[in-house]
């Protein structure tokens, strides 16, 4: 009998599943929130992570339009939660910062999502809490560094041998 690589018993498989399943129970709750959007916030997260950013990163890093993103980034220009300078290195292009009221409420929506998986998690042991805690970041890094590196690789690689 042959081997099948679709075992339900290989903990990579199992991870592979619990993890589909969370990314949908994430894109859910996220849908649900009404004090910011999904695309909202990662374009925060990812301008105050690195202080500044310009549109055509933002794009490449969310995976979007660039045309996608000008309208985004005017629309939260406009709310105040983003400040567009011109770039001094380029002067095609914009440098967006957070501004103070686009922090705090990137804050607030992190504080809140806290507080929910702090619910979740409050009767998890603490030693399962610590260990999630380590392994969890771990593990999305690994993904990360995946993506791009195989983003850097041969474009002639098939689709399908990048999904997760």
């Amino acid at each position: 009998m042959e081997s099948n690589n679709h075992n339900a018993s290989q903990p990579a498989y199992n991870i592979a599943i619990a993890t589909l399943g969370l990314i949908k129970e994430f894109q859910k709750a996220q849908n649900l929130r009404t004090d910011m959007d999904r695309m909202t916030f990662e374009i925060l997260l990812f301008v105050k992570s690195r202080e500044s950013a310009r549109p055509k990163a933002l794009a490449r890093e969310l995976n979007v339009n660039p045309s996608s993103i000008t309208r985004r980034m005017q629309s939260l220009v406009k709310e105040g939660w983003l400040l567009a300078a011109g770039d001094q290195s380029d002067g095609r292009s914009s440098l967006l910062r957070l501004t103070e009221s686009g922090d705090s409420a990137l804050q607030a929506f992190l504080d809140r999502s806290a507080a929910v998986i702090g619910e979740l998690l409050q009767d998890w042991p603490k030693d399962d809490l610590r260990k999630f805690e380590e392994l969890l970041p771990r593990y999305v890094e690994r993904m990360a560094n995946r993506r791009i590196a195989r983003a850097t690789m041969d474009v002639n690689v098939p689709k399908e041998v990048d999904d997760v």
